[in-house]
């Protein structure tokens, strides 16, 4: 709007920059979305986006974002080749590459929209090579994530801790601890983690419950028990009875729905967020 526009000018004409945006009572936070080619793409990789890819991106949530929702994105810091490559052969932090991410992340808050940078993804480690950087050794790289804390967080609303935690994890008290330790090397900012319904990965630990909840998490972003991929099949029906079942288990948990469909191009994802909004959660993907 040119309002906003005048007013990044006369901001950044007397030296004042902007800051990270407060997620608020209602939050938006699309993770697939149609390309301008017509194509899927994630915001996972937003760092990786060229810097007309990432415009694009960003007034796609602005668009769809409804009034009184913060609109949001969530996207990965790792591994580094789907993450603009911050990290040279993790933990090696890349001056150059971490410059043009703090700068696509201020352009996100100059618009007006809310950081959510994820440390880690649940399949791949951090460094390809060595195999090292999965979330549950968090605890090595204190000095590496509070470097990057440091020089990113005027732009940051949150933290994410890794995609699908539970893929990687053995019981809740670990991913608790987990959740501690990035809060301790990255603090002031809420703290949060991607779980998927009823799925268990290496170890035995499965989040379908209010006990098996990290209690320290600011927040959820919530995949369904499904693949995306298969989000078409569930229809609005089916998405609905499985978020009414998760609302109801985790009624006092900040939950965004945020994972449940990869197909935005078809009619049953826009009817499918449409319903979640209707019963009001925290926030919707």
């Amino acid at each position: 709007m040119l309002w906003k526009r005048i007013k990044r000018w006369l901001m950044e004409l007397f030296g004042v920059d902007t800051k990270a945006v407060t997620l608020g009572d209602k939050v938006f936070m699309p993770l697939f979305y149609v390309t301008q080619t017509g194509g899927t793409a994630a915001t996972w990789d937003y760092l990786n986006k060229s810097k007309d890819d990432q415009k694009y991106c960003r007034d796609m949530i602005l668009n769809m974002c409804k009034s009184g929702e913060t609109p949001a994105i969530c996207f990965l810091l790792t591994p580094g080749y789907e993450a603009g490559s911050v990290f040279d052969h993790f933990p090696k932090i890349n001056e150059y590459n971490l410059s043009h991410a703090i700068d696509a992340m201020r352009e996100c808050a100059w618009d007006g929209i809310a950081v959510v940078p994820c440390l880690y993804t649940d399949d791949k480690p951090a460094n390809p090579v060595t195999h090292k950087g999965w979330f549950y050794e968090i605890e090595s790289y204190e000095k590496e994530w509070g470097y990057i804390h440091e020089r990113i967080k005027r732009y940051v609303s949150a933290y994410c801790l890794s995609i699908e935690s539970n893929e990687q994890c053995k019981t809740v008290s670990a991913l608790q601890h987990y959740i501690y330790l990035m809060g301790k090397f990255m603090p002031g900012k809420p703290c949060g983690v991607h779980l998927q319904w009823q799925s268990r990965g290496s170890g035995n630990y499965v989040w379908n419950s209010l006990a098996s909840t990290p209690e320290n998490a600011d927040f959820i972003l919530v995949e369904f028990s499904w693949h995306p991929d298969n989000g078409d099949s569930k229809d609005v029906s089916g998405l609905q009875s499985e978020m009414l079942i998760i609302q109801t288990e985790l009624k006092d948990k900040k939950l965004l729905f945020h994972e449940f469909n990869m197909n935005p191009a078809g009619e049953i994802m826009p009817e499918q967020r449409e319903r979640m909004r209707s019963y009001r959660p925290w926030g919707v993907g």
